[in-house]
């Protein structure tokens, strides 16, 4: 087994570019699909099949780990999807099973892809600068997040499906060919069930990592409620096309921008605290966008929500970083979004269920009350246990 050489930088601009491009089209093929299955069938069962279809592959990356299903370096396979879904644009873009059938494929691609990603990063990065090189991941990320829906919503009113979907395929086909560019590190790790096995003995005797990803598993069950809710709202109730969609989502990416920039720089030793608090402030949007009659105080509550959110990502990931043992870490990054995928997959089916009893507005508020109860809680009881002394993740008996 190779050990990382010292070719790639976490500095490497191909790289975060990369991560950038390949974020974008992703958000992008998601507004796509939520908004035009939507908008072609009128049914939130429709709607829940396709959040499925965008949520079943991080289940199976996470049961088998993000090397396994597709031979040798993830990038041709983006070119490949990139371009099918470009060329075939015009026959399937106005079709939903096909939408929904690409949404799984993407969703396969990226639910390896964006592990892989990240083990590479970390394991190019000193344990001491971890923090900082999540704080980049992140950022690049949150670019893909605001150019992603912001193009779905300008080409969906402008054009129509088939250039949302031909800029999709395009955007993909960019994404592999900047990340075939790379050298690619092979990552010394267990083989087989054996590293999965170990990655979560490492999960379970780290007390962040638990109580952590215990608010994360409740938050993604309640996530369904906002992935649903808002194009129903937005349909039905602020009376806003696809543009409107597309700018909501974007606002929400713009917003993460200006927390990655302003809000985690800020936080220091307290980026745990932080952690569970900013699930708090999520909660507390949920509920604001429910409440909202009109589109201009739903994207208030989407500030409040966002500005925050990007604490999540950069406390596990730089946790997880400067801790845990190289040879775990990637099967450690496609565990945590395993655990997120079941129980997105847990709350699709209630939110489907709850969608027949009540308003897309009263689900949404009330899974942020529920949101921000738990996000406290779990707070209270991390608070508690940090006095006790720490189990090292550093190696596994």
């Amino acid at each position: 087994m190779a050990r990382i050489p010292h070719t790639l930088s976490p500095k490497d601009w191909r790289f975060f570019i990369g991560v950038a491009v390949l974020y974008s089209a992703s958000n992008l093929w998601t507004t796509v699909v939520y908004w035009q299955v939507l908008f072609s069938t009128h049914s939130s069962l429709w709607l829940a099949a396709a959040v499925a279809a965008s949520t079943v592959p991080a289940v199976l990356v996470g049961l088998t780990g993000p090397e396994w299903g597709l031979p040798g370096s993830f990038a041709p396979w983006l070119g490949v999807l990139g371009a099918l879904m470009a060329g075939g644009s015009f026959w399937f873009a106005h079709q939903p099973s096909v939408l929904v059938a690409l949404a799984l494929l993407e969703g396969w691609l990226s639910a390896r892809a964006i592990p892989l990603s990240q083990t590479i990063l970390m394991a190019a990065t000193p344990a001491d600068e971890a923090p900082r090189a999540s704080a980049r991941y992140e950022m690049a990320s949150r670019i893909g997040v605001v150019l992603g829906p912001l193009a779905a919503g300008s080409a969906l009113a402008l054009s129509g499906p088939v250039a949302a979907t031909a800029l999709t395929g395009g955007l993909l086909l960019l994404s592999g060919l900047l990340w075939s560019r790379l050298h690619t590190p092979t990552i010394e790790r267990e083989d087989g069930n054996e590293g999965m096995r170990s990655a979560w003995t490492v999960l379970q005797h780290d007390r962040f990592l638990v109580n952590a990803l215990a608010i994360r598993a409740g938050g993604n069950v309640l996530w369904p409620a906002f992935t649903m809710a808002v194009p129903i709202l937005m349909q039905q109730v602020w009376h806003a096309h696809a543009i409107g969609y597309g700018a909501f989502r974007t606002l929400w990416g713009v917003t993460t921008v200006a927390g990655t920039l302003l809000v985690v720089p800020l936080l220091g030793k307290r980026l745990k605290t932080a952690y569970f608090l900013s699930w708090a402030l999520t909660g507390l949007a949920f509920w604001g966008i429910g409440a909202s009659a009109d589109l201009l105080t739903a994207l208030v509550s989407t500030v409040v929500g966002a500005i925050s959110s990007p604490v999540v990502h950069v406390a596990l990931d730089s946790h997880i970083g400067s801790t845990v043992q190289p040879a775990y870490r990637s099967a450690l990054f496609a565990i945590q979004r395993l655990m997120m995928a079941v129980v997105g997959l847990v709350g699709l089916g209630l939110m489907s269920l709850a969608l027949h009893h009540m308003t897309a507005g009263h689900a949404l508020q009330g899974a942020g009350v529920l949101m921000g109860l738990a996000a406290l809680v779990s707070l209270w009881i991390w608070q508690r246990t940090t006095s006790a002394p720490t189990v090292s993740t550093g190696s596994v008996d």
